[in-house]
């Protein structure tokens, strides 16, 4: 997987280093007034409403969104990642719908296709099961359909869930792997009133597409954004 056909449009940092996911509320989505996003994409982003933030060395360059509405068509309503300094889509979550229904749709994997907005082509799928009735577990395919590598939640990080809800664990935990080998990981290191999560994608070493690691982010993390 060449890198360097990828660094345009996307913070190095992105692609081959640390960044964050972390929640603020304000009223103001980076530096265009909130009126103006709130008639662009259709939505209230009035006070206490939560936006998710990318941030490389504690500047935002990106935010998640969950866009269920369909805000930034043509892209696809669903969660996505949006640049700011040039506001739009950059990468986005194409939820295959479901062949399942009833209690066996809570075993079948969610499959997402990931695409690349600014070039306009699937860059891989993401198959998830679990999150809920046991740990999350993605096998993330790249755009031949081949297996590249897995994300998998620990057994205690997936315990700890209801009781973060209430007294503030920082034990949201994620690690990619190729091979049997780590090469990435998202952590929860948050303080109580806010969430704040860092990936790290610097062993990566071209081993895994690193806007298939943000996709993974994405789907586990976009719940924390209001809009």
């Amino acid at each position: 997987m060449a890198i360097d056909a990828q660094r345009d449009g996307w913070p190095e940092q992105v692609l081959t280093g640390r960044y964050t996911f972390g929640t603020r509320r304000r009223d103001y989505f980076a530096a265009l007034p909130g009126e103006a996003l709130s008639e662009l994409i259709g939505t209230d982003t009035g006070p206490g409403r939560d936006q998710l933030h990318v941030r490389v060395d504690g500047h935002s360059v990106m935010v998640v969104m969950r866009d269920r509405g369909g805000a930034w068509a043509p892209a696809p309503a669903g969660p996505k990642v949006c640049g700011i300094e040039r506001p739009g889509p950059l990468l986005s979550l194409v939820r295959r719908p479901r062949v399942m229904a009833g209690w066996q749709s809570w075993f079948a994997p969610r499959v997402s296709d990931v695409l690349d907005n600014r070039l306009g082509t699937i860059v891989g799928t993401l198959h998830t099961t679990g999150g809920v009735v046991r740990p999350a577990r993605t096998v993330i395919a790249g755009p031949t359909g081949r297996v590249a590598g897995h994300m998998t939640q620990p057994v205690l990080s997936w315990a700890c869930q209801l009781p973060q809800l209430f007294v503030g664990f920082r034990m949201l935990r994620f690690t990619f792997t190729v091979d049997g080998r780590r090469v990435a990981h998202l952590r929860h290191s948050s303080r109580r009133w806010m969430k704040e999560f860092r990936a790290d994608v610097s062993r990566s070493g071209g081993l895994l597409d690193p806007r298939l690691i943000l996709a993974c982010g994405v789907e586990q993390l976009a719940r924390f954004s209001s809009y």
